[in-house]
């Protein structure tokens, strides 16, 4: 169910990006999905350089 996760606020372009932090751990997948698979952007810490991740989309 990877469309389960709510949207990263703040991105309001397509693709939706979602993210899902990892328990235990200060790190966080970014992903967005398309018809055919899942697209992970990044293994991303949460507070290391945030939105670094952001140009690595292509619309």
């Amino acid at each position: 169910m990877p469309n389960a996760w709510p949207p990263v606020q703040g991105w309001n372009r397509q693709p939706t990006v979602r993210r899902k932090g990892v328990a235990g751990f200060p790190y966080a997948i970014v992903y967005y999905v398309t018809e055919s698979e899942i697209v992970i952007v990044a293994y991303a810490h949460e507070k290391r350089r945030p939105g670094y991740w952001k140009a690595r989309i292509a619309a």
